[in-house]
């Protein structure tokens, strides 16, 4: 292969490496909206190289998808997306990413992402197509894409979540009553609860948490379970029922949490709940090295002191401990800064008549509608989303 021809490999691998950050920089602490505007000039840049390619881009893309990552499945779904290859070649192409991205959730998740990346216009034909197909894997296919598109699937959403063969491939399902809740469809809420208790995890998760979303708290007790486990879905449901509860009932659960030895979940909890009184048990907590960085990231929540690249922020100890396990569990801070504790607790004392003990808190401001819509511009990706919650709880 001479330098001309690995000139379009080198893009593809580019658009899939910054697809990669992009798609993980949605979630993490160190990234706003500018570090992700950043990055899709770059992905954009990539991807119009490879347009002009057109079939030898295919021919790369083609090679890229046996290694069914979601940043290969992202670049090759957006390279039929955007060209002008004959309707036929498209569709049998697209099979084969879509065949690709079922290796697992987050190559799936790439496939989903393309769709959501190029205008709607490119979309919308290939959504009918796979609503109307018949096939499980491609109907949740067309509902994730309507709802990462905020496109209701209109009459086709109430007959996927009600048709037995799809309600009996899980794998699947749990996107069609994940998307429910994201498309705002109320009208749906009654199928939903049929399934609040299913055996599957993620059938179960994502049902009740639509529930709730929709304003129907009778998922609630089925996410207080997750709430309480250590599973994927326990941060997130947390992250949602303390703020549609009632302030009494939600430090009641806290409680709860106390009571069961999870040090974790109510060192989030004191961040999403916003109370000041939870400010001197967090400066305790950033004396300990297991629990100082998630610590100091529920204080940032409460008072809005910025610890990440500031005077706040300390190297992280030479004397970890090493834990027992790893895993994914394992590593959720790793994006977090690590607190001084001390200069911390100083500014605190010289800033803390600043806050009622009578007020919700996020990023230092009471929590109202209009400091999270300004919380949705600014802040960091997990503030940002802080933000949207409380907007949503509100309207609950």
């Amino acid at each position: 292969m001479n330098s001309l021809e690995i000139i379009p490999y080198k893009m593809a691998e580019n658009a899939a490496f910054f697809w990669m950050l992009y798609s993980q920089g949605e979630n993490r602490r160190d990234y706003n909206q500018s570090d992700l505007d950043e990055l899709s000039q770059k992905i954009n840049a990539q991807l119009a190289g490879l347009e002009v390619y057109g079939e030898e881009a295919w021919v790369v893309c083609d090679d890229i998808l046996d290694f069914e990552d979601s940043g290969e499945v992202f670049v090759a779904a957006s390279v039929i997306l955007g060209s002008r290859f004959d309707e036929r070649d498209k569709s049998e192409r697209m099979r084969k990413v879509v065949t690709a991205a079922c290796a697992g959730d987050e190559s799936f998740d790439g496939l989903v992402g393309a769709f959501k990346w190029r205008p709607f216009d490119e979309s919308k034909s290939w959504i009918a197509k796979f609503l109307k197909s018949g096939n499980p894997v491609f109907s949740s296919l067309g509902v994730d894409i309507c709802a990462a598109q905020d496109r209701d699937c209109g009459a086709m959403l109430t007959t996927l979540i009600e048709k037995k063969e799809v309600q009996e491939n899980p794998d699947y399902f749990w996107r069609i009553v994940k998307a429910v809740g994201e498309l705002r469809r109320k009208d749906l809420i009654e199928s939903l609860l049929d399934f609040i208790n299913a055996e599957d995890d993620r059938v179960r998760f994502w049902s009740a948490w639509s529930c709730v979303l929709l304003g129907d708290l009778r998922g609630l007790e089925s996410l207080k379970i997750f709430a309480k486990g250590d599973s994927f879905f326990s941060e997130r449901a947390l992250k949602l029922i303390l703020r549609v509860m009632p302030a009494q009932d939600a430090k009641h659960f806290v409680k709860e949490l106390a009571a069961g030895d999870s040090s974790r979940a109510v060192i989030l909890s004191a961040g999403i709940l916003g109370e000041i009184s939870a400010i001197p048990w967090l400066l305790q907590q950033m004396q300990e090295k297991i629990t100082a960085r998630l610590a100091g990231e529920s204080f940032s929540l409460i008072t809005g002191l910025e610890i990440l690249n500031s005077e706040y922020e300390t190297e992280a100890p030479a004397d970890l401990p090493i834990l027992e396990e790893t895993s994914d569990m394992d590593s959720r801070d790793d994006d977090l800064p690590w607190p001084n504790a001390n200069s911390i607790a100083t500014w605190y004392q010289l800033n803390r008549l600043r806050f009622s003990a009578d007020q919700r808190y996020l990023l230092g401001q009471i929590v109202s509608m209009a400091s999270c819509e300004k919380i949705k511009q600014t802040g960091y990706q997990p503030q940002r989303k802080a933000a949207d919650l409380e907007i949503i709880a509100a309207a609950i």
